[in-house]
């Protein structure tokens, strides 16, 4: 049987340390020759070094780029009206020999294993899926559900609007649509998953979880509402540190100490040194979602900011921020 190991002093109310300087005015290119996939109006761009952003995909209905590493370079997941598929991107000729994981329109963010033959996605809800690894070097792809494979038989039927789309939701005051965000990020080591939801979710109403593929071990990070937590909320939108040993995610939640609890906090990046006792605390702004760690390391991210009410996204480097392009959803890997 699976064990929970809860982390106490993480899911108390936790401290907030906040940095970072001005960001700029306007948009400028990136410095070097990243490759950024991001999604603007419900389709997928690409933008490398200093050109402008190319769109890769029409119709709409596309979400959630992710890259895989240096060994399968050009390789990308995506989410397409709710379901994942992986592709072979080139600037000549966009998306080729595309595969389909998933059916029935509600999976999450994938995320590809170090070694790029394995993609793992959370078909369902933060609060109700199963966790799958899909082996994508085999033909088919070998599909396995490693959590919650009790509820594969019952998945929810409809598509979860789970990004806030271009437009950004006023800072405090409602809970974003990524509060149903089923994004997952495999660790860059190849230890971990984190996850929305998990066995947690039988002691509380929100939580995120790391999976530890060697141990088949479960351990709460986040969790809201429950199990001693007064607060409402989420932490959704997980994301790694290139060494493996931070997780970011993106979070909202109540404040109890203000009106009652029913104060709903602005979007939040949380960040937590894995393997500690130390409480997450909060990495840069009231307002910034969906942290992108840069895959080769250093102090560089790639996030979503508000600018007015749109969403733009922003480059980070050691607390220095560059506006980047209109858009949302944004992931980069070394080109």
């Amino acid at each position: 049987m699976r064990k929970i190991r809860r982390l106490a002093a993480l899911l108390a109310v936790t401290a907030t340390t906040v940095f970072g300087t001005a960001t700029a005015a306007s948009a400028s290119p990136l410095k070097t020759t990243d490759l950024i996939a991001f999604v603007r109006g419900g389709n997928l761009f690409v933008a490398a070094g200093d050109s402008a952003p190319t769109q890769i995909t029409t119709g709409g209905g596309y979400a959630w780029p992710r890259w895989a590493g240096a060994q399968r370079l050009g390789l990308i997941a995506y989410t397409h009206n709710g379901d994942v598929f992986v592709s072979t991107f080139s600037s000549r000729f966009g998306l080729t020999g595309t595969i389909q994981l998933s059916s029935g329109a509600h999976a999450g963010a994938p995320s590809f294993s170090p070694s790029g033959l394995k993609v793992a996605f959370l078909d369902g809800t933060s609060t109700s899926g199963v966790l799958y690894i899909a082996d994508i070097s085999t033909t088919p792809p070998t599909i396995t559900p490693v959590v919650g494979a009790a509820n594969a038989a019952r998945q929810p039927q409809t598509v979860v609007r789970q990004h806030q789309t271009a437009v950004t939701p006023s800072l405090v005051g409602q809970f974003s649509p990524l509060i149903n965000s089923a994004a997952v990020a495999w660790s860059p080591n190849g230890t971990y998953i984190a996850f929305p939801g998990g066995d947690c979710l039988g002691i509380f109403d929100h939580c995120l979880s790391l999976l530890n593929l060697n141990t088949n071990e479960q351990t709460t990070v986040a969790a809201f509402s429950g199990g001693g937590d007064v607060r409402e909320g989420y932490a959704t939108v997980p994301a790694w540190s290139s060494d493996s040993k931070n997780l970011y995610w993106t979070q909202q939640n109540t404040d109890p100490l203000i009106n009652n609890g029913n104060t709903i906090s602005p979007l939040r990046i949380f960040k937590y040194r894995v393997g500690t006792q130390t409480a997450p605390n909060q990495w840069g702004r009231d307002g910034d979602s969906e942290i992108a760690p840069f895959s080769a390391g250093g102090v560089r991210f790639l996030l979503t900011v508000p600018v007015g009410n749109k969403a733009w996204i922003a480059e980070s480097e050691g607390g220095v921020r560059t506006l980047l392009y209109p858009g949302y959803e944004s992931n980069w890997v070394l080109n």
